[in-house]
């Protein structure tokens, strides 16, 4: 991916941390979606809330380059809008 070596490892050590460790495995017993397919649960992901801004704060929760702290707190005026590219 497009993403310096560093920020490869630290992500993969945060995704230990929150799949292995007993904390992230009580989490996503809960995580799972039974509402129906998982290209509408995408779709419905894509279109109602601001993916970008997610990815900066997990980007900063994991200790990556690029995070912002305070992406969720400015004012969204737009929903983000889901295209073709963005549904695969």
């Amino acid at each position: 991916p497009n993403m310096p070596v560093e920020d490869q490892a630290q992500m993969w050590r945060y995704l230990g941390d929150m799949l292995c460790s007993a904390t992230g495995g009580i989490n996503n017993v809960g995580n799972f979606h039974g509402g129906g397919s998982p290209v509408m649960e995408q779709i419905a992901i894509t279109t109602q809330y601001d993916i970008e801004s997610r990815k900066k704060l997990v980007k900063y929760i994991a200790g990556m380059s690029g995070g912002d702290r305070e992406a969720l707190s400015r004012q969204v005026t737009e929903p983000a809008k889901a295209s073709a590219a963005t549904v695969k």
